[in-house]
């Protein structure tokens, strides 16, 4: 395979021809930002300063995204310095209704999460599917230590906005991963252009608060539209942006506007934008891509983050934890996890034991599956190829190679002190060096071992094999994760 010299940031990569930007770079140990590698969220966007890439059409000036583009020959590429990657946990705290379809809520993380205006992060409730959100400060321009607000509709149907103040209330624990995004505020003396539709108005009002903070000497234009004017939840803050001394403010309404409230969309109050101005703007795709046809015939730069409709279902563990949490949470009756009654009477091949986790503390059982009954427990659940209370014939299985040398007692006792020693395991899972996987867990038949965490949306995996002359196996392959990556949606 042909290769090239690729320089990312100043970092010289050798590349292969015909590769995408970001593998290019990851090859090399240089990680561009990135998050959907589907050319849909923009944070991969890269300047090409010298040489060319093939763009697969999604070139902007110099600019191309890196996980769609693909090296073509030797080329120079660049891209913003952004806060790195990571996950916190933390508790929702607050959720006001700010319009008839539309709630501020607060969530407070247990360490700070690091992002620039104009982000987006994953927000991740116990028990639902991941949402993208923008976080944005309080209507007056403020915020607190650890604090994340975000503005979130409530779409007919959504299987998290509308749980908003029911199911989903204050004290409910959350998962928090990112920033991730490209349209964040940049350095620059030029005009800021700033477009809101909708919900829209959470990274713009973020990216407003801090331009007025840091670059007071930029000349600062806001547009602000939605379909009617009870849709203008943002009013506070565009009162506080003219107090602030901002004279372009400006809001729409598509029907019932006012003298306040100016007819029309965002798009028909846009000034003529040119070489000097920097626009900035976010909500629906129709209105995303209307701003983008401006600036891109004034030769503006534009920053784009399109809100688009919630399209992930409810994962299995998300399932069961809903179950869990409507029959109480952890304190669950035996048979809460029973088979239907319908389903009871219908054979299984061969008996099995089910462990089930959800994302609280606590929530967890073991079902022992025979071929027509069941038992549920929720107190001891570790399991180890054994029933808790063993009734022939479904005790221990014994391995084929094994089977006219190993009792069933024997094998009973070896199962157990797997369970024992996986049971009480001191240590967390976020160690992730798999030191639990030793004796008498790790056995001459161990070839692969995995840790899965439902809060966090993360599986691990290691594998292992038995050298002639060795009693155990041992350890050879790298550990491999995976984390839940759904595509940028709002709520």
């Amino acid at each position: 395979m042909s290769t090239c010299n690729l320089v990312i940031n100043g970092h010289n990569v050798k590349a292969n021809i015909g590769e995408s930007l970001i593998d290019a770079g990851l090859g090399g140990w240089v990680a561009i930002p990135h998050d959907c590698c589907s050319g849909q969220c923009e944070t991969c966007r890269v300047s090409v300063v010298a040489g060319s890439v093939d763009d697969h059409g999604t070139a902007e000036g110099r600019t191309v995204l890196a996980c769609q583009a693909k090296v073509t020959g030797d080329a120079e590429i660049v891209f913003d310095e952004v806060p790195e990657t990571v996950k916190r946990s933390g508790t929702l705290t607050e959720i006001t209704r700010v319009a008839h379809d539309i709630v501020e809520i607060a969530v407070t993380l247990t360490a700070p999460l690091e992002y620039r205006p104009g982000q987006y992060v994953r927000v991740k409730f116990s028990g639902f599917p991941a949402r993208d959100l923008s976080p944005t400060v309080r209507f007056d321009a403020t915020s607190r230590k650890n604090e994340l607000v975000f503005h979130i509709r409530r779409y007919p149907g959504g299987l998290v906005s509308t749980q908003l103040g029911s199911t989903i209330r204050p004290g409910h624990r959350v998962q928090v991963q990112g920033p991730f995004g490209h349209a964040f505020l940049r350095d620059g003396d030029g005009p800021l252009v700033l477009v809101a539709g909708g919900t829209g108005w959470a990274p713009i009002w973020s990216l407003a608060a801090a331009a007025r903070r840091e670059q007071r000497h930029r000349d600062l234009i806001v547009i602000a539209g939605a379909r009617e004017p009870d849709g203008l939840y943002m009013h506070r803050s565009l009162d506080w942006l003219i107090d602030d001394g901002v004279r372009d403010v400006i809001a729409t309404a598509e029907i019932g506007a006012s003298d306040a409230i100016l007819a029309g969309r965002p798009t028909h109050y846009l000034p003529a934008l040119g070489l000097d101005d920097t626009v900035y703007v976010a909500g629906p795709p129709g209105l995303v891509d209307a701003v983008k046809r401006k600036a891109r015939g004034g030769r503006a730069r534009c920053y784009a983050d399109p809100f688009l409709p919630g399209v992930q279902k409810l994962s299995l563990v998300d399932r069961v934890m809903q179950m869990l949490r409507g029959r109480g949470g952890p304190d669950l009756p035996a048979d809460i996890l029973a088979p239907r009654p319908s389903a009871a009477p219908v054979p299984v091949a061969r008996p099995v034991i089910f462990t089930l986790i959800g994302c609280e503390r606590g929530e967890r059982c073991v079902i022992e599956r025979t071929e027509e009954a069941f038992a549920t427990r929720t107190e001891d659940t570790s399991s180890a190829n054994d029933w808790m209370r063993s009734t022939p014939p479904w005790e221990a299985r014994v391995c084929t190679t094994l089977l006219l040398k190993v009792s069933s007692d024997e094998a009973t006792r070896r199962s157990r002190a797997r369970r024992e020693a996986l049971s009480t395991w001191p240590q967390s899972f976020a160690h992730a060096d798999f030191a639990w996987v030793t004796p008498p867990v790790l056995n001459p038949f161990t070839r692969i071992a995995v840790e899965m965490c439902a809060a966090n949306g993360t599986l691990r995996a290691v594998g292992y094999e038995l050298e002639a002359g060795s009693d155990l196996p041992r350890r050879v392959t790298q550990i491999r994760e995976l984390a839940e990556s759904p595509a940028q949606v709002p709520a």
